[in-house]
């Protein structure tokens, strides 16, 4: 495997740090030692500084990431508001887990993530924490004299630290002023990076997102663009490299998404002249995301179901009958979850929440069975919860751990738990498949840069606004 790359990163612990019970909106200065539960990093005051309403552009700025962020974290702040005064503030980090002096990284990770839903209005937490917890490449069947090549890559992600600084090899070089658009975009060094002078591993960028509402009418046209805000670094590993992009979408949307790009392995072939580097092949990312709107003390977890048939009929029921568990993602019944918070209800006599949607190539059931590792159990569902605990909380990154193995037992072991009322982390499997083609290869034939192919899901309100928050237009038709 790739050795090791020299970084110039401190150490930072991995753990985010008291139970749930303990949740409170003052933030805590320091980590207290051997707590593992959660610090809420502080709401801020209503009355507190927060973007203008006005572009994304015009308003994105980074913030202090020592005030908003985990405490020790090598992280950066970034903020930004929009037209209708909504706005977003979110940090952006390097994770490294364990401790000592060496230990694993899933990559780039966000949280706190804050949202506020008008120019007068409180902010409020959204994500605790959301991050890649694996990236999984599976190749097809190859002749019989190659060994399966499953790769795990988040397994060879690690630091080190010694003499004073930390080595890591899953995110080698810099960002250059060529990775961002210079009039919208702007590069990030995180803040220990910055005390070492590492250089930008992450970027912040305000993106068009094209059309948010448009309605034409006998009586009048009328139209909506919408704008995002894009925080995003790269998991190198090895011939690929995965563009993570986290979304926070003026409508309070948010999105995930990792696109593949890097070039493919010359090494592995098919036994057909011309077929190394051809070899087809799934990623598989598994995302965890530990949903808090409201501190997240009250959530409860629905699926919902679009049936076929005389009539067509939509349902909503607990997920996975209220407990742990997993479950798959049904295209022919557009299957999405919907996350809510049921400490609150609103005019409407609805509960707020988030609903996610997927965003994929299909689903990648996998059955192969190494020595090492397992994808029979991890890829059989596409959408896992499981009820937050403190042990649980960096277990499954403290030490690399296959998927099959932590999933597995948090949502069997000692018996699955209710997830209704209560505080849920969502665990999402996106699959891409990749059969290379000749927009691969490099003009002389030779293979070349692939082109990224983005999966992933998103996460829409759900209840949370009481009315279109973008303008709130009213219908164009009489």
């Amino acid at each position: 495997m790739r050795a090791l790359a020299l970084a110039l990163v401190l150490l930072v612990p991995a753990t985010l740090p008291a139970d749930a019970a303990k949740r409170r909106s003052v933030r805590k200065t320091t980590t207290p030692v051997g707590d593992r539960g959660k610090v809420m990093a502080s709401v801020v005051d209503p009355t507190g500084p927060g973007p203008a309403a006005g572009s994304c552009n015009a308003t994105r700025k980074t913030c202090d990431a020592a005030k908003y962020c985990f405490p020790n974290t090598n992280s950066s702040c970034v903020q930004a508001g929009f037209a209708d005064g909504q706005a977003w503030r979110a940090c952006i980090y390097a994770t490294q887990y364990g401790s000592g002096n060496a230990g694993m990284s899933k990559g780039f990770a966000v949280g706190p993530v804050d949202f506020r839903a008008a120019a007068n209005s409180p902010w409020q937490r959204v994500l605790y924490t959301a991050g890649t917890a694996e990236i999984f490449t599976g190749y097809d069947d190859l002749p019989s004299d190659q060994n399966a090549t499953r790769l795990y890559d988040t397994r060879f992600s690690q630091w080190a630290r010694a003499g004073g600084r930390t080595r890591h090899n899953w995110s080698i070089n810099p960002l250059t002023p060529e990775h961002v658009p210079q009039a919208t975009g702007q590069l990030l060094t995180l803040s220990r990076d910055a005390v070492e002078g590492f250089g930008p591993r992450a970027a912040a960028e305000c993106r068009d997102r094209g059309i948010a509402w448009l309605c034409h009418g006998n009586a009048a046209t009328a139209v909506r663009r919408g704008e995002e805000l894009v925080l995003w670094g790269v998991f190198d590993a090895a011939n690929y490299d995965f563009v993570v992009e986290y979304g926070f979408r003026d409508d309070g949307s948010m999105s995930f998404r990792a696109g593949a790009t890097g070039y493919n392995n010359p090494r592995l072939c098919t036994g057909e002249p011309g077929g190394c580097g051809a070899v087809p092949h799934i990623h598989d990312v598994l995302w965890r995301i530990d949903s808090d709107l409201n501190e997240g003390l009250r959530d409860s977890v629905h699926q919902t179901a679009h049936k076929d048939g005389d009539p067509q009929t939509d349902e909503e029921r607990p997920f996975n009958n209220g407990l742990e568990g997993g479950i798959e993602w049904n295209p022919a019944e557009l299957t999405s979850l919907v996350i809510e918070d049921h400490s609150r209800v609103n005019r409407f006599g609805n509960h707020p929440g988030y609903g996610i949607h997927p965003l994929r190539f299909g689903n990648a059931r996998q059955s192969i069975v190494t020595q090492s590792t397992s994808e029979r159990e991890w890829t059989k569902f596409d959408f896992w919860i499981t009820r937050w605990k403190p042990e649980e909380n960096t277990a499954w990154a403290d030490r690399y751990t296959f998927p099959d193995r932590y999933l597995i037992d948090y949502t069997t072991k000692p018996a699955p738990e209710s997830i209704s009322d209560t505080d849920v982390v969502l665990w999402y499997m996106a699959t891409a498949h990749h059969d290379p083609i000749d927009e691969d290869r490099q003009p002389n034939g030779d293979w070349g840069i692939t082109l990224a192919h983005f999966f992933g899901f998103e996460m829409s309100p759900h209840n949370l606004f009481e009315a279109n928050p973008l303008g709130r237009p009213s219908i164009c038709d009489r």
